[in-house]
């Protein structure tokens, strides 16, 4: 599997996208210590932003950028070996040396995102320290390639650090043996062809429905596979899944008129969307999927048409997409399970609501505050509104690993196999 990133948003595709089967998994290292320059610890200076959540204790109670290592280009180089990336754990202080092929300063992704890069006596090599919150429970996963317009991501390119209290991932069954069905439906409220993915269940009744999960960013090939032991162990019911592949991906026509950022003028509400990006489409994608998509699913497949059995989820922005599908259809959705939601986030309490009101089962990671901090305003906001809120914070970044674990929770949580 490859991964093509767009400019504008390559870092969040990347990052939504699975595919990690192949990656290298780094262990603590053998090597000493590296020595630090000395200078004053800057963790846990500066103020917490206004419009933080209660729960929030600003970004660098989760991730902290420390100065640099004293280390020698030929120091490094030796680290390094031929591995163009390695991470470095010792107690909650993490390392991280890249060797970019260009010179230029890297530019990381996907757990960690936006750090500060030091270059290492003018050479290839370049090196970070960062303290994390409770990283010896934690999760990274960083692409060994810096990004840019045209990058490509593959398998290899993943190197894996998982610290010794880390949850365990869920089971992986390689051996799929449902059904994935990819299909093409015309959307009136697009005007355009839209490409769907459906999982449906090994030995499923026809006449029994099924609760349907609707999959921001599609996917439905390698979630199935989280799925399958689920159902087989008879912790879950079985399920349909959804698929919604994003961006041009996900469209039959060439839409490339609409910019190089379609899936977040899906994803995003019309407040979220920078006025450069293009006018937002998440009111006509919501409806292609509630009215349209979901006509079609329940007159196809054997679908319940249950508002209780009807799940929106995904992450990023694909996370926000499912946290506002919820809110403004909330006599579809029973559930939204919005992981590491951006932009987009409920800023307030609802006043006067009087609909239906679906449960929200949110997630974020410590190492991505700023997602984490609008996860945790939505939390805070859906409370006071009233609705039923679940959360899990994880020791993990801005990827794919901590959704794994939620989404196979989520599905344990609401679709228990029944006695």
């Amino acid at each position: 599997m490859r991964f093509l990133l767009p400019a504008a948003a390559a870092c969040l595709a990347a990052c939504g996208s699975p595919g990690n089967e192949a990656a290298t998994v780094s262990s603590q290292p053998e090597t000493p210590v590296l020595q630090t320059i000395a200078t004053p610890d800057p963790c846990g200076v500066g103020p917490k932003p206004a419009d933080a959540p209660a729960a929030y204790k600003g970004r660098n109670h989760y991730v902290c950028q420390l100065p640099p290592p004293e280390i020698t280009s030929d120091a490094a180089l030796a680290q390094l070996g031929d591995e163009r990336l390695t991470l470095q754990a010792d107690g909650d202080v993490l390392t991280m040396l890249m060797r970019s092929e260009n010179g230029a300063e890297p530019i990381e992704c996907c757990s960690l995102q936006g750090v500060e890069w030091s270059q290492i006596d003018e050479s290839a090599v370049w090196v970070t320290r960062l303290r994390l919150l409770d990283l010896q429970s934690g999760m990274l996963k960083q692409a060994s390639v810096s990004l840019g317009p045209d990058t490509i991501i593959t398998e290899d390119d993943w190197v894996e650090w998982r610290g010794p209290g880390a949850p365990d991932m869920p089971e992986f069954d390689p051996e799929l043996e449902g059904q994935v069905i990819e299909t093409e439906l015309y959307s009136p409220e697009l005007e355009e062809t839209r490409r769907i993915e459906v999982y449906l269940p090994p030995g499923a009744d026809l006449g029994t429905p099924l609760p349907v999960i609707f999959m921001a960013d599609g996917g439905v090939d390698w979630h199935a596979r989280y799925i399958e032991p689920l159902i087989r162990s008879g912790k879950i019911r079985p399920v349909l899944l959804i698929g919604l592949p994003s961006g041009q991906n996900g469209i039959v026509e060439d839409r490339s008129e609409l910019g190089n950022d379609i899936r977040n003028l899906d994803y995003l509400i019309p407040d979220a969307i920078p006025e450069a990006f293009g006018i937002s489409r998440f009111d006509a994608h919501l409806k292609f999927v509630t009215d349209t998509l979901l006509s079609h699913i329940r007159e196809t497949y054997p679908a319940s048409p249950e508002w209780r059995n009807t799940v929106v989820t995904g992450g990023s922005s694909g996370g926000g997409f499912a946290l506002n599908a919820a809110l403004r259809a909330p006599a579809t959705f029973g559930h939204s399970w919005p992981m590491s939601p951006g932009s987009g986030d409920l800023r307030a309490p609802i006043e006067n609501w009087d609909g239906p009101k679906p449960a929200f089962r949110l997630s974020a990671g410590y190492y991505e505050p700023s997602f984490l901090k609008s996860a945790m305003r939505s939390e805070e906001n859906l409370r006071a509104s009233g609705f039923d809120v679940d959360t899990h914070w994880f020791a993990a970044g801005h990827s794919t690993d901590q959704r794994e674990i939620r989404f196979v929770e989520n599905l344990k949580a609401v679709f228990p196999a029944e006695d």
